[in-house]
């Protein structure tokens, strides 16, 4: 017997799409010089709940592209990176590009994939630098 996820998709968009508000609102306030930790354990939380459920429901280039903000967020709490100015702008590119791949799953759509693949590999080459200042 198999099981259809599909009847969740609209619980699951409706929720990723109020994790993407919260993301988005705490990366609009995030500044450089004051980290607020408790902001980036939320952003944190709504990344891994939309990492989660799209890797549940099969939207795998969701969830890998959440995947790599998420592991972002984890080196922001760790102290291991501190987040700049281009990094903050960075993360909040990443959350538009998130709600696009969303809409266009939930319209059955398209979404600009260069863009998207863009901004996933300055995500990486992020992740991929040894010590990140404040500057």
């Amino acid at each position: 017997m198999s099981f259809n996820l599909s009847r969740f998709h609209a619980t699951f968009f409706k929720e990723s799409l109020a994790d993407l508000d919260v993301m988005e609102s705490g990366l609009l306030c995030m500044q450089p010089a004051q980290l607020d930790t408790e902001s980036v354990d939320s952003i944190f939380r709504a990344a891994h709940s939309i990492k989660g459920g799209s890797a549940n429901f099969g939207f795998d280039k969701i969830s890998a592209f959440t995947r790599t903000i998420e592991l972002l967020l984890d080196k922001i709490r760790s102290g291991e990176i501190q987040p700049n100015q281009s990094i903050i702008t960075t993360l909040r590119e990443s959350v538009s590009c998130v709600r696009e791949m969303l809409k266009a799953e939930m319209e059955h759509g398209d979404y600009d994939s260069k863009r998207i693949d863009t901004v996933q590999s300055r995500l990486g080459n992020i992740l991929s630098l040894k010590h990140i200042s404040r500057a």
